[in-house]
């Protein structure tokens, strides 16, 4: 692993630098080590929060650590530098700097947050340690500037904390300092007429004044914890604390007792005085409010105090000013530590080129989680890791790709693709290439390359795996075509990188022209007849040869398109009956003022978890399908903006189509409508709000038809009856006689293969003009024609046809397994039926001497199922091919 471990060292000294290390550069390490040894505790946890059975011996050694180790660590550095410029009160300045530390540190961890108060007690105690040094600057003046910076870039640090993994929008933070100014200006108005009266020096503090300011600290600690008997202790403790600190103030035994005292009011009053605004403040409003309300209500309270002791008001504009820098510390410290991190990252780089030895953990972007300016070099030193180990390379690029570096884990992931791709010289590697290439959502214009390049890849293995040399031909040439589109497209990007992958998307058209040529050479020697028929998959835009028929469908459509009702559409038919390869291609049988839209259902779109996810996909298929069909431009869209509202973005959205392009119509056309009940099943989208939102579009919006295609009536769907009001039906059936000869004969130009009319009408027969029947069917004639001598190939005859029904069936199972996953005693009936031969009717009553729990409503379903057909003599099979399966 590159990244930092989230241990804490075996050393008690090193582990409490490492926690102070981690809330300053790596916030992620600390969220890691809660989640892993105090699981269920918040990030800002105080110790008030806390219950018994949660003060575990992680959160023991934690505190520990926090509020003993790191005291003693910090003033033992205090004390060493004191003792080397030779101070005459070392000893005075490291028991103030751990005092204060350790009193204001528990203080501020167990009203308002441990991370906090290991932030605010550090940078307070080491930096009033320093003042020790400086003799002849105002003393108090420079503590409660350190104070207030202390305790600002703590509130920052807090922020990070809870805002790491949660959004805030800018409105809610601009609202969250207007309270916070507001609470901060009662603050400060009822400290400058209180402190003159309160706030007096210790000898003169009365009996009512320390009751005051004790019940002050228990009502903060009770108004958090909701724990009254805890903050009446508290109250007692604080009293009796602050007495004492009076009482030994009083008779000042000494200058070591003078610094005890002073640390531990210092250490009480700057924790308390920011508590009771921050968590009055967060409690009705957030965080932001808080810190900034606590900030502000501390500074209030020491600025009037030292205003009205000093007569000193250029506090106020330096007050401000360190408030301000300690909350934008993580902007200002970033560009102060660019250059020491650019040239760290450098010299760890060279290290890493000279030995083998990864240095890569150390790179400032692993380290120093708030540095925001791009490092640049980090992708060079990711990819040179990569090649090295690719396992510990992916995981860095995988880490960075989550932090605010994430564009250098781009760049070495375009990068490592570009080489790959290089290395692609080859057909097999080519084809192979896509499962190398992630798709990724379009970030810039060299991803969207890559998307396309991975693309391609899948296109050419499923081109070589056509049957076919004719399918695997006319594949590779469409290939060819979108490589040749790419290459137009990439003169079109303004790119660096665009050069080298121009280069490679050439090689790649090369290498398919050359192996297009071989193809071709063997058709031609073999002198084959070419088998364009498919089969197990729909037809898609690019076989427009082989889609016949559908016009008196089409023009049903059409019709009802044009009703101003705008009644949906409900495209029935029997399972691949063509459905699917009608909507493939109804952007060239309509006019073109329609935009047919095509949105399979068993894909992305109700594979979301959520509706944002669901609206996102859908309107994505959306924008491909308007450019694709009518060459439309619809607008863009993001995740982000639709996750904020996804049905009244999607709405606006739809306003925004219906804007720029209001002299179409957009007929989306859902195929596979039946999926959405499954989905609504599992719960992942609401059915009143998705099929509420379609019933919106088709009351209300012109510009909008919806079409949806299912194998069964909406009879099956009940729930959908009240959304899909006035339903036209256009169901899909067989193929007229003359379509189907058409698609024998001729399902492309100078096709070879020619057919005695017994053989078409024998076809004919077999297949009941089934469209998916047919080309099955044919395909295996085509394969067994090309099998025979030359001088019989290119005339089939009857015997051919009948040669070629058993493998279609045995090619065909996947198809007519479908068909015969039914009931026990519906597969009864079909196999007696099956066994009675080819266009032999039988009666119900003889149905039923022979199968005497049959009833008659089980034959109208499969009547209406398509598998039988009913006349007035009995019932028989539709097609001959389907009854051969249930011999």
């Amino acid at each position: 692993m590159v990244m930092l471990e989230t241990q804490l060292h075996h050393n008690p000294l090193i582990a409490s630098g490492q926690l102070l290390f981690w809330l300053l550069f790596q916030p992620s390490c600390w969220h890691r080590y809660i989640n892993r040894y105090l699981p269920n505790i918040s990030p800002d946890f105080s110790l008030s929060m806390l219950h018994f059975n949660q003060w575990s011996s992680h959160l023991r050694y934690l505190i520990l650590l926090s509020y003993l180790i790191l005291p003693l660590l910090i003033s033992s550095i205090i004390g060493l530098l004191l003792n080397f410029i030779g101070h005459d009160n070392v000893l005075q300045g490291i028991i103030y700097t751990a005092v204060l530390h350790c009193v204001s540190g528990l203080l501020s961890g167990t009203i308002i947050s441990v991370a906090f108060s290991i932030i605010a007690s550090s940078i307070s105690s080491f930096l009033i340690g320093l003042l020790f040094i400086f003799k002849t600057i105002s003393w108090e003046k420079s503590a409660i500037l350190i104070g207030l910076f202390a305790i600002s870039v703590a509130s920052n640090i807090l922020i990070s904390l809870v805002t790491q993994q949660t959004k805030i929008y800018l409105i809610k933070q601009l609202g969250s300092i207007i309270l916070g100014l507001l609470i901060s200006s009662i603050i400060l108005l009822t400290s400058t007429l209180l402190l003159p009266y309160l706030l007096v020096t210790p000898n003169n503090m009365t009996l009512a004044q320390l009751i005051g300011l004790s019940i002050g600290i228990g009502f903060t600690f009770g108004m958090y914890t909701r724990r009254w008997l805890w903050a009446l202790a508290m109250t007692v403790i604080f009293g009796i604390a602050i007495y004492l600190l009076i009482a030994l103030s009083i008779n000042q035994l000494n200058e070591i007792s003078r610094a005890i005292i002073g640390a531990i009011t210092n250490g009480l009053l700057f924790p308390l005085f920011f508590a009771l605004p921050y968590l009055f403040v967060r409690h009705i409003a957030d965080i932001w409010a808080g810190t900034i309300a606590g900030s502000l209500g501390v500074s209030s309270v020491y600025i009037t105090l030292f205003v009205l002791k000093q007569q000193d008001i250029l506090i106020i504009p330096l007050a401000l000013s360190v408030v301000i820098l300690g909350f934008t510390q993580t902007q200002w410290r970033s560009l102060l530590l660019y250059p020491i991190e650019s040239a760290w990252n450098l010299f760890i780089y060279r290290r890493e080129e000279l030995k083998k030895k990864s240095c890569l953990r150390w790179n400032a972007a692993f380290w120093d989680e708030y540095q925001r300016i791009p490092l640049y070099g980090l992708e060079k030193h990711l990819v040179l890791v990569h090649i090295r180990d690719q396992q510990q390379g992916q995981q860095a690029i995988d880490y960075i790709s989550q932090t605010s570096q994430n564009w250098a884990a781009q760049a070495a992931q375009i990068e490592l693709d570009a080489r790959y791709l290089e290395q692609c010289t080859d057909l097999n590697r080519i084809k192979m290439a896509y499962h190398q290439l992630p798709i990724d959502e379009l970030f810039n214009p060299i991803s969207g390359l890559l998307n396309r390049f991975s693309h391609i890849s899948r296109e050419i293995e499923i081109s070589l795996a056509r049957e076919t040399l004719y399918l695997q031909r006319q594949a590779l040439i469409q290939n060819i075509t979108t490589l040749s589109q790419l290459l137009r497209d990439m003169t079109r990007i303004a790119q660096p990188e665009i050069l080298r992958f121009w280069q490679i998307a050439e090689t790649w058209r090369h290498i398919l022209t050359e192996y297009l040529q071989q193809v071709t050479e063997q058709i031609d020697l073999e002198q084959e007849i070419d088998n364009p028929y498919i089969t197990g998959v729909h037809l898609t835009p690019n076989d427009q040869q082989l889609f016949v028929g559908r016009r008196d469908a089409c023009a049903r459509i059409e019709h009802i398109l044009r009703d101003r009702r705008n009644p949906p559409i409900l495209l029935y038919g029997q399972r691949r009956m063509g459905k699917t390869s009608l909507l493939n291609h109804l952007d060239r049988l309509l006019p073109a003022t329609y935009v047919p839209m095509f949105i399979d259902l068993q894909g992305p779109v109700s594979a979301s978890p959520d509706h944002t996810g669901f609206f996102y996909h859908l309107c994505r298929i959306m924008q491909r399908s308007a450019k694709a069909n009518r060459q439309l431009i619809l607008p863009t869209i993001t995740r982000e903006w639709l996750a904020i509202d996804p049905f009244g973005r999607f709405d606006e959205w739809l306003d925004s189509v219906e804007a720029c392009c209001h002299h179409c119509i957009f007929l989306l056309t859902l195929d596979e409508f039946e999926a959405l009940a499954y989905v609504f099943r599992q719960g992942r989208l609401d059915q009143a709000l998705i099929l509420g939102m379609f019933r919106h579009m088709i009351q209300h919006r012109m510009h909008f038809r919806i079409l949806i295609s299912s194998a069964y009536l909406l009879d099956a769907f009940p729930e959908f009856t009240d959304y899909l009001i006035n339903v036209e039906t256009v169901e899909l059936s067989y193929l007229q006689p003359d379509e189907a000869r058409q698609l024998i004969e001729k399902p492309i130009e100078n096709f070879l293969l020619s057919y005695t009319t017994e053989a078409v009408e024998r076809i004919l027969q077999f297949t009941h003009c089934h469209p998916a029947l047919v080309q099955l069917l044919c395909k295996e004639i085509v394969r067994l024609k090309n099998e025979q001598p030359r001088q019989f190939r290119e005339l089939a005859h009857i015997e051919d046809v009948e040669a070629a029904v058993m493998p279609a069936l045995e090619n065909g199972r996947t198809f007519f397994i479908h068909l015969a996953n039914r009931t026990a005693l519906e597969k009864e009936i079909l196999h007696f039926l099956a066994l009675k031969g080819e266009n032999v009717t039988i009666h119900f009553e003889e149905l039923h001497r022979e199968i005497p729990t049959i009833k008659i409503e089980m034959l109208h379903i499969l009547v209406q199922q398509g598998l039988l057909k009913c006349s007035e003599y009995g019932y028989t099979f539709q097609v001959e091919l389907i009854r051969r399966w249930f011999i």
